[in-house]
């Protein structure tokens, strides 16, 4: 079957990120690459691409609104288009540790494949608040919402997935997260309720492995057990892996373990001039990263 990995890229704030995620994804993964790139974004992924050492393909996608969570409104439609037979969507803030292999397998078999995040269950109560908030939306389907909150299914994330583009998950989970676009990472939150609509009909599966394949650099959200050798995914919480902890400034980072893995990649990329870095880095509107250089050298 035709495979491919597919990213999408809003502002150009997190444009170093993608960089580092795609080398290390590069190490694994020889297949097609696809980068889906606002506007905003294009000009810089279009230069991401000319670097054949990443070998990956720019896109154009116009979004379907500019609001608030928009992008997580956006990847159901781009994996719905994505021209192959089992697409993975990666978010930018990962780092690929090991074979992906397992999870097209699942998406071709089952239609669509989400990942456990680390080893947590709907029984975490962050997970449930955030569930809790969908009671309040008459468009999603209310039961669904009370057997995830009745019995103990496993936390996805939507930063890691893959499906066939005809999968019938992709077009509700995009018209729920857009019904519910006001709350905290709709995408997420809905995602759940596709575990329990489509999992009996075995239209979706979750790939657990103890949550190697979506797995936090927080040290308290990582896996009891799991060695670091073992993780297929690292998934860095957004800018939390360059973000200086400035409340509590004696703690450093955010994620120290975040930051020892990602640091390393991105000044060896721009020491390298991957994806033409050295030109454009800088000019992203990365605050964060830009605060962490100016106390660390390259």
């Amino acid at each position: 079957m035709k495979r491919q990995i597919v990213y999408l890229m809003s502002k150009p704030a997190h444009l170093p990120y993608l960089v580092v995620s795609l080398e290390s994804l590069r190490k694994h993964w020889d297949g097609k690459i696809k980068v889906y790139a606002w506007a905003e974004s294009y000009d810089l992924v279009k230069r991401i691409a000319e670097d054949e050492r990443l070998g990956i393909k720019a896109s154009l996608f116009d979004p379907c609104h500019k609001g608030r969570n928009a992008q997580f409104e956006c990847k159901q439609r781009v994996m719905q288009w994505t021209d192959c037979d089992a697409g993975l969507y990666l978010d930018a803030d990962t780092m690929i540790w090991s074979s992906l292999d397992l999870l097209f397998e699942r998406a071709e078999r089952f239609g669509f494949a989400a990942t456990q995040y680390c080893d947590r269950y709907t029984d975490w109560l962050i997970i449930r608040n955030r569930i809790k908030r969908l009671r309040t939306f008459p468009e999603i389907d209310n039961e669904l919402i009370e057997k995830l909150l009745t019995n103990r299914w496993p936390t996805v994330n939507g930063g890691v997935f893959a499906c066939k583009p005809s999968s019938p998950v992709l077009p509700l989970w995009h018209k729920w997260t857009k019904a519910a676009r006001e709350i905290y990472i709709a995408d997420e939150v809905v995602l759940h309720t596709m575990m329990v609509k489509f999992g009996l009909s075995m239209e979706m599966t979750v790939v657990m492995e103890q949550g190697k394949y979506n797995c936090s650099t927080m040290t308290y959200l990582h896996p009891q057990g799991l060695r670091d050798d073992h993780v297929h995914v690292w998934h860095f919480h957004g800018d939390k892996c360059v973000k200086i902890n400035d409340k509590r400034p004696h703690e450093g980072h955010w994620s120290p373990k975040g930051i020892g893995l990602w640091w390393p990649a991105f000044c060896s990329a721009v020491n390298r001039n991957v994806g033409g870095m050295q030109e454009w880095w800088k000019d992203v509107d990365n605050k964060h990263l830009m605060n962490l250089y100016d106390r660390v050298t390259i």
